[in-house]
């Protein structure tokens, strides 16, 4: 049997055909028809994976070397670029001879960076790899000489003299391009076999400049939305082949292009396709006939990025929405039977209360309107403005409740991220009062708006009436409840955070308590009753 050539590692979660790195098989199918023998390890595929780090790291090492694998490959995102850091010096100790590679978005934000930290790592890919994947092959087999080196574009290497060179990078795909494989051959049979969606890649880029975004640098802020028959043609391939109906569409922002997609709507009727699709959007690229006829192609979920429902925030995060055009779009949105995500940041740098109360009352508007809120605490990433103004003033805080939640943190911490945060800030944070604040926001929204919805939206209707601010309801929840907030756990599995439906409970009831009990209540004993029937109610279903 031909030795392996190169293994691709990727941090794929779970075995569903969403979790897979479309990247990654793209430049594996590519390889593969160009000769070269080719594997790819998942994350998933690990023992030990997600709850024994120790235990993970050494069976995913050990499954690497099997593979006697010249090249090895590490597809890197923010949120697991410790864990590639980690798992690559691991693997060096074992195989001296073998070469490291990484690739990905991360990678290529911080490569001259991660070369000058870590000498185990001899190579970083930037940029789109479809033009530069089979030279780059072809440069390892032939020696991978630092002479031949500069010849690669994107690539990142030290020279013979030791010295970081990072050659310019290739030019992004053209818009309207197309892909003549595809890649389902190469994805485990068990995984096509037990997925009913998978994602699609359907173009990339964003021509935005949001101050909080890295896309923008490394797609260069250049829209490309892939050739409409070609894309078209391999969800129909899926279709009839897997009997998948369900498509997620890999694209920051899908509908820039008014008349590309109405073409698109129009080529997927006129095939008689009955599929479900969903896309991320923004609201100022949209309107209500591209969405008649995104729904009528089979469109029933969508992602808008909001961010603030504050108009100062707006212009300072480079966002600049038209906030009432939004409410009117997520309205129409719903009407139609579309499953709206809204996406809001909150513990941006520059948020006031005033502004984080604006946002507020646009979360709670939002949901009550029938859509699904995400929420995120403010991230510094590299390769963002924010990064640019803020990142002197990042510190790494033992205490922070997120970072634990991170597989593989604790481990790594003191030996990978403490010293090096110019390449992590995504697990670091900054000095902001509001900030320390609104810790437990998240926690908040999902005891209220998600346990005891229709209690919350009375005391919402009314705090509205009465000129209340939101804010001080949040204020009050934390205040009161003060024992249990301190044993809560963050966790993206989990949106009670490890709280116990009993301390649930006891939460919501202390909370209402405080509001009518106070002798400053603005409520009215009728209305004390309403909302207390009420809450009974929803609390008995909390189980």
């Amino acid at each position: 049997m031909k030795n392996t050539d190169i293994v691709f590692v990727v941090p794929s979660a779970i075995p569903l055909l969403q979790e897979e790195s479309i990247g990654t098989l793209i430049l594996a199918k590519k390889l593969i028809l160009s000769g070269y023998n080719v594997q790819i390890v998942r994350f998933w595929e690990i023992e030990g994976f997600k709850n024994q780090y120790k235990s993970f790291r050494e069976n995913l090492i050990s499954r690497i070397l099997a593979t006697s694998a010249e090249l090895v490959s590490f597809y890197c995102r923010c949120t697991d670029y410790h864990i590639c850091i980690d798992i690559a010096d691991g693997l060096k100790l074992h195989a001296p001879n073998v070469l490291i590679s990484f690739g990905g978005p991360q990678a290529e934000l911080v490569a001259k960076e991660t070369l000058t930290y870590y000498p185990f790592i001899d190579y970083i890919c930037c940029s789109e790899g479809e033009n530069t994947i089979v030279p780059f092959m072809e440069f390892i087999a032939g020696g991978h000489s630092a002479l031949e080196a500069k010849t690669i574009p994107g690539l990142t290497f030290r020279n013979e003299h030791g010295i970081i060179i990072q050659n310019e990078l290739p030019e992004l795909l053209c818009d309207n391009y197309a892909r003549n494989f595809d890649y389902y051959d190469i994805i485990p049979e068990s995984v096509v076999k037990n997925s009913y969606r998978t994602s699609i890649d359907v173009g990339r880029g964003c021509p935005f400049g949001c101050s909080f975004c890295s896309t923008k640098t490394f797609w260069k802020q250049k829209f490309r939305l892939r050739d409409i028959k070609d894309m078209v043609d391999e969800i129909e391939r899926v279709v009839n082949n897997y009997g998948i109906t369900t498509f997620d569409f890999d694209h920051d922002l899908f509908t820039v292009n008014k008349k590309r997609v109405i073409e698109f709507c129009h080529e997927i009727e006129k095939r008689n396709l009955k599929i479900k699709w969903f896309c991320s959007s923004r609201i100022d690229t949209i309107d209500t006939e591209m969405i008649d006829l995104m729904v009528q192609s089979g469109m029933v979920k969508i992602l808008f990025g909001i961010e603030t429902g504050s108009p100062r925030m707006q212009r300072i995060i480079n966002k600049n929405l038209n906030l009432q055009n939004c409410s009117e779009i997520v309205t129409y949105c719903v009407n139609r039977g579309v499953k709206v995500l809204a996406s809001f940041i909150y513990g941006l740098p520059d948020d006031t209360e005033d502004d984080f109360e604006q946002t507020f009352r646009m979360i709670v508007s939002m949901r009550y309107s029938g859509a699904k809120i995400m929420l995120w605490l403010c991230g510094i990433l590299n390769g963002t403005a924010l990064y640019n103004n803020y990142k002197e003033k990042l510190i790494l805080q033992d205490e922070n409740i997120k970072n634990r939640s991170f597989f593989g943190y604790q481990e790594t911490v003191n030996a990978i991220v403490k010293d090096h945060i110019d390449i992590f800030p995504q697990f670091c944070d900054f000095h902001n009062d509001l900030r320390f604040k609104l810790r437990f926001f998240e926690l908040f929204y999902s005891v209220w708006m998600i346990a005891v919805p229709k209690t919350f939206h009375y005391i919402a209707n009314f705090f509205v009436d009465k000129n209340i601010r939101f804010l001080d309801l949040y204020y009050k929840f934390c205040r009161v409840n003060s024992d249990i907030l301190s044993s809560a756990k963050y966790s993206d599995n989990n949106i009670f955070w490890g709280i116990q439906s009993s301390q649930i409970k006891t939460a919501i009831r202390k909370l209402v308590d405080e509001l009518v009990t106070n002798e400053s209540s603005p409520f009215t004993e009728k209305e004390i009753s309403a909302l207390n029937k009420l809450l009974a109610l929803e609390l008995k279903k909390i189980q």
